[in-house]
């Protein structure tokens, strides 16, 4: 009894020296700090317990959500219909069909040369249907410069073309034959010679193949183009082949007059030569050779013209003793630019 009262007696002198109640005591305060909510007071009775609420989204953010809900499920409803195609071909083979063929661009195309080019019937499972090849036999249509296929399900083919446009007739082969001659310099189909009226006729190299592209055959055509832009009268031919590449291009006027251009400064040279032409001279209708290649010096060519009309051959550009030349002669219009 003696030795419990002083162990007692001795807790309490050391948590009183550190200031601190005695953990064992009841009457002290909790062992972490807490006051008894009845000391000193009379506890007040506790109310209802709140829930913490959740903020709401906005509706913006709900129409974003909604959004992407919509567009999982439209995945999804697509790679099933996608991925069931060849069960319903196999089962229901006239669900997936082939039924239309719709067209667009077709103005000069004849519907039976489209169909007869695709090669599908009435029928014709979809699945089985190349849209890559179909392409390719569209554009080997000579009117024809690209096309389009698309598979529209259920049973439809969308086919959309854009058809070639004839700016003018080219001169290909030994003996020449004529070919209508598109923008990009392609040489697609033959032609008569009535068909050919009123177009400029590009003279192009020999070795020049039907319906391939060829950029001297396009520059015949952008010189064919710039003859209007500088208000020129129709020309009979522009040459891009069949000379010496330093007379290249050239053009053969309406009354045989060759005129040669040569490399480079197109628009200078023709600005000159609209010029020198509404001038209406007596020197010029009686050349019958206008070289523009000599910078600001113009020279005229008179004599009787080379047995093969393609104009002086000699090289350099410089014409044989027997022909006489004019630059820069008193009443010739100025060669300056």
């Amino acid at each position: 009894m003696k030795r419990g009262a002083a162990r007692a007696r001795g807790r309490a002198a050391l948590f009183a020296s550190r200031g601190a109640a005695d953990p064992w005591d009841d009457d002290a305060t909790p062992r972490h700090g807490r006051a008894d909510a009845t000391d000193g007071a009379e506890s007040a009775p506790r109310g209802p317990r709140r829930r913490r609420s959740r903020p709401r989204r906005s509706l913006a953010a709900r129409l974003r959500l909604l959004v992407v809900w919509l567009a999982a499920g439209a995945a999804g409803l697509a790679a099933g219909v996608r991925a069931s195609e060849p069960i319903v071909a196999r089962l229901r083979p006239q669900l997936l069909a082939v039924e239309r063929v719709a067209l667009v661009g077709a103005e000069r195309v004849k519907d039976e040369e489209v169909v007869a080019a695709l090669g599908l019937r009435s029928g014709t499972p979809v699945l089985a249907v190349d849209a890559g090849e179909l392409r390719r036999r569209l554009e080997a249509l000579p009117w024809v410069a690209r096309a389009r296929v698309a598979l529209l399900r259920p049973g439809r083919v969308l086919v959309a073309l854009e058809e070639r446009e004839p700016v003018a007739v080219a001169l290909l082969g030994s003996p020449p034959t004529r070919w209508w001659l598109d923008s990009e310099g392609v040489p697609f189909l033959p032609v008569g010679v009535a068909d050919a009226r009123g177009r400029a006729v590009v003279v192009g190299p020999e070795d020049a193949k039907p319906r391939a592209p060829d950029p001297r055959l396009a520059e015949g055509v952008a010189v064919a183009r710039a003859l209007a832009a500088h208000a020129l009268p129709p020309v009979r031919e522009v040459r891009v082949g069949r000379d010496a590449p330093s007379r290249l291009p050239a053009l053969v006027l309406a009354s045989g007059t060759r005129v040669t251009l040569g490399p480079g400064d197109l628009d200078r040279k023709l600005a000159r030569l609209a010029a020198l032409l509404a001038a209406g001279r007596p020197e010029v209708a009686a050349a019958f050779e206008i070289d523009l290649r000599f910078g600001d010096r113009m020279v005229l060519r008179s004599g009787p013209p080379p047995a093969d009309g393609g104009g002086v051959a000699a090289a350099g550009g410089r014409p044989p003793a027997p022909y006489a030349e004019a630059a820069g002669k008193p009443g010739l219009p100025k060669t300056g630019g």
